[in-house]
Parts: C-alpha cells; sequence; structure tokens
C-alpha cells in the first residue's frame, strides 16, 4: 500500500505542478495583453503553443530535483527552496529554449510576469498540499510504519524526534536489539526472523542505527534485509559530524563528505547578490553617519578615523575587518591582543558610545561589497583567538564552512561581546545547518527589531 500511496502522492503533486504552469503562463498573457495598454490582438494561440515545451522544461527539472519524493524527512522551508530552485532552473532554460525555436521575439513583460508567478503559484500549491498531508498524518492516516535496529545515541535522538514530529506520519512499531531502549520508549522488542511470519505485514521500512563499534552487525542487518522485500536506512554512527555529510560516488566508490559545506553555486550566487545590493544601500544610506562618526572620533581622540584589524572569514582566509576607531591606538602595545572588558579604560569617550550602539561596526559594508564578509554570518574573530579556541571547542573551525557576517544568529540571540564561545559556536553551527535566504532575512529584521544596542557590547 505504500508503494501505491506514493505513486498517487507523485501524481498528485505532477498535476498541480503543471496547473501552476499553465494558470502562470495564461495570467501573465491576460496581464500582458488584456489588462496592459498598448497589447497585440490574435497572440493567444501562439503562446498556448508553447505551453507543451513549458509543460516538459517543467517536469524535467522537477523530477531532477526530487520533488516527487515523500516530504516526510525535510522541512517546509526546504522544500520551497527546492521548488524555487527547480523553477528557476526551467525558467532559465525554457527562455534559451525559446530564442532557439522560434523567430518570434515575446514580450519581455510576458516572460517576467510569468517567471514571478510560476514561482508564487507553485509555492502556494505545494505548501497547501504539504498542509493536507500534515492533517491526514496527525489524523493516523497515510502513515508509514517502521522498525528499528540497533542501539546508539543517534537511533535514541532519532526516535525522540520522531515523537515530537507525529506529523511525519511515521511510527515505529518494532526494535531489534534495543538493548533495552524499547521500553524507555514504549516499542515492542522483535527480531529479524518476525519478517518471515507470513501472518504479519512487514513494515515499510527498517532503520539501521548500530554504534559504529558494531559494524559486523550493520553488515547482517543489511545481508539479512537483502533478502526480503523491505527498504532499509542506516543512520551512520558518526562522531563530530556537526554539519552532517553527505553521501558522494566516485566511479562506484561510495565516499561520505563529513561537515561539507552545504551552499550550493546557486545558493552562493543569490547570497552574494543580496549582500552587494544590502551593502550598497547600507552605504548609502549610512553615508551621513559616516561624516558625523569620523568626525567625532577624530575630535574626541588622536589617532586615525578607521581602525583595520586582521580577522578570519570562508576557509581560514583572513581580510582587515574596518571599523570606526574606538580605542586609543596605543591599545594593545603593552598587553597584547586581549577582548574588552566592561569599563574598559582603553576605550575613548566617543567609543563607549560607538561600541555599546555597534556603529563602530557600519564600515563593515565596505568589507560586504568588497567579498570579505557576508551581511549575515558567523562574526570573524582575530587568527590569535582562534589559534586559541580550536584546541578548546572541537567543532570551533567549522564556523569558517561560510563566510563571516556583520550579524549573526548567534548575535540577534545576545552572544556576543564578552560571553560564552561554546553558545555562540553552538548557533552558529545551528546557523551553517538551517541556513536558507529566509534565515538570513529573519536574522536582518531580528537585527532591526532588537536594536544594536547589547548589554554585552563594550
Amino acid at each position: 500500500m505504500l508503494k501505491k500511496h506514493a505513486r498517487d502522492f507523485a501524481i498528485v503533486q505532477r498535476i498541480f505542478d503543471l496547473l501552476a504552469v499553465l494558470i502562470a503562463w495564461m495570467l501573465a498573457y491576460f496581464i500582458r495583453f488584456v489588462l496592459m495598454p498598448g497589447g497585440e490582438k490574435g497572440l493567444f494561440l501562439n503562446f498556448m503553443g508553447l505551453v507543451p515545451h513549458l509543460l516538459i522544461i517543467s517536469l524535467f527539472f522537477n523530477t531532477r530535483n526530487n520533488l516527487y519524493q515523500s516530504t516526510r524527512y525535510y522541512s517546509w522551508y526546504k522544500e520551497v527552496a527546492r521548488v524555487v530552485k527547480s523553477n528557476v532552473q526551467s525558467i532559465t532554460t525554457f527562455f534559451i529554449v525559446l530564442y532557439m525555436i522560434t523567430q518570434v521575439r515575446f514580450s519581455r513583460y510576458t516572460l517576467i510576469f510569468y517567471a514571478f508567478l510560476v514561482i508564487i503559484i507553485s509555492v502556494i500549491f505545494r505548501l497547501m498540499i504539504r498542509n493536507q498531508l500534515l492533517k491526514l498524518r496527525k489524523s493516523g492516516k497515510n502513515l508509514r510504519y517502521i522498525v528499528l535496529a540497533g542501539a546508539s545515541k543517534r537511533i535514541e535522538d532519532y526516535i525522540k524526534t520522531l515523537q515530537m514530529l507525529p506529523q511525519t506520519g511515521i511510527r515505529v512499531i518494532g526494535w531489534i536489539d534495543s538493548d533495552g531502549l524499547n521500553e524507555k520508549y514504549n516499542v515492542p522488542e522483535m527480531e529479524f526472523t518476525d519478517f518471515d511470519n507470513p501472518e504479519k505485514d512487514p513494515p515499510d521500512m527498517v532503520m539501521i542505527g548500530y554504534a559504529a563499534k558494531k559494524y559486523k552487525k550493520i553488515n547482517m542487518a543489511i545481508e539479512t534485509l537483502n533478502l526480503k522485500f523491505i527498504q532499509s536506512m542506516l543512520i551512520p554512527d558518526i562522531q563530530h559530524d556537526y554539519l552532517g555529510f553527505d553521501i558522494e560516488e566516485f566511479e562506484g566508490i561510495p565516499m561520505m563528505a563529513i561537515n561539507a559545506p552545504h551552499l550550493s553555486m546557486v545558493d552562493n550566487f543569490v547570497k552574494r547578490g543580496i549582500d552587494i545590493i544590502g551593502a550598497l544601500v547600507g552605504i548609502l544610506l549610512l553615508s551621513p553617519f559616516y561624516l558625523i562618526i569620523g568626525f567625532l572620533v577624530k575630535i574626541t581622540s588622536r589617532g586615525p578615523m578607521f581602525y583595520g584589524q586582521k580577522r578570519m572569514s570562508l576557509d581560514g582566509e583572513t581580510f582587515k575587518m574596518w571599523k570606526f576607531r574606538s580605542m586609543r591606538t596605543d591599545s594593545e602595545d603593552k598587553t597584547g591582543a586581549v577582548w574588552a572588558t566592561k569599563n574598559d579604560d582603553r576605550t575613548t569617550k566617543i567609543g563607549k558610545i560607538l561600541r555599546k550602539t555597534s556603529l563602530d561596526e557600519i564600515p563593515q559594508f565596505w568589507n560586504v561589497l568588497m567579498g570579505d564578509m557576508s551581511l549575515v554570518g558567523p562574526r570573524p574573530e582575530r587568527p590569535v583567538f582562534i589559534d586559541e579556541f580550536k584546541h578548546e571547542i572541537p567543532s570551533y573551525m567549522l564556523r569558517h564552512r561560510v563566510k563571516a557576517g556583520i550579524t549573526g544568529w548567534a548575535q540577534v540571540n545576545g552572544w556576543r561581546g564578552n560571553t560564552s564561545i561554546e553558545k555562540r559556536i553552538e548557533f552558529d553551527i545551528y546557523y551553517i545547518n538551517h541556513w536558507s535566504i529566509p534565515f538570513d532575512i529573519m536574522i536582518l529584521l531580528l537585527t532591526f527589531v532588537k536594536g544594536f544596542i547589547n548589554r554585552n557590547a563594550y
């Protein structure tokens, strides 16, 4: 039954995706040639003749981006990201094909309207279907029944997550080699031989989660399940995989990429585009503050207006991060590199205000524009401190798998200044694992909503 449900689900999704393409294309035509002035008449049949090309291209990229597989295992924003990515690929390919197969140059307005509309409609349809599936699964329908095999922290984390998310529609009906964990989670103990009982329906899937040291049992479980019509999945017991892992293949040889960055080429392109636009807007809007703050820095203390400090960003590359100078020029001559503390006597009078309000950071829009930093990301640290922290916190260096930022998830949650490094890294790792454009936008909004003043900034 599960396989039939999966096929039915894929068919429904394809129908709605095709409807989204058709509706968006017709709306684009209607807006351009009916609502807008100056529209030519009699082009409707020409436009409708392109629909088959649109549908084929759309289905191709949707299938390639795995949009017709079960969405039980990833969140709504990841599904939306896949939908947007697939539509961008489809639209780009269609535009190229359009100019190759026809001599007629279609209205650019129509194509722009279509690109905007098809993404919006596709996302709306996806979220509607997802919402209906969640309601079905919460009510006890469209369920998937699985059996766990093995005892480890990973598989225990897995069952805890399932119990917190009943909307996934995954129910655990048995546990093999649980080492007593089954009683803790009220799951019946089972054996692999139970699958041979013709009077019992086999599970939809077996989730294998033995500890790494029990590799012989892992191999035995896989070998046993290969003889049955039951899907199996493996939860690898890997330590220090804070950013997760990806399975890759080289000429038939499986390889596991540990703690690899998750941003694709398209993701990096979009994020960089937002950074450039945001930095330009920031520099233009804040230009009066540059003049005022620079003047105040110069008249209240000796030394330069700006202060450049060596910091580390993506893949360990160092750069000079710019700030308005807030301390005396000789502040570290005797002590060397040290963190600022509360009531630090090295801070100038205007510097105390700048640091408390984060106004000393606004020159970093220039760093963003130059590509040294991003608007959002883990805050860059000085190499001298990194050499210390990386030996104290195992996951510390992983924050350099993405570009450093002016603001970040740790900062909007209060972890800045002289606060817990461990908590800061915990939030940085969470950000990297859950990165998305909407997440970046939310962090930027929180930066403004919560304000730039922080009790830990001094």
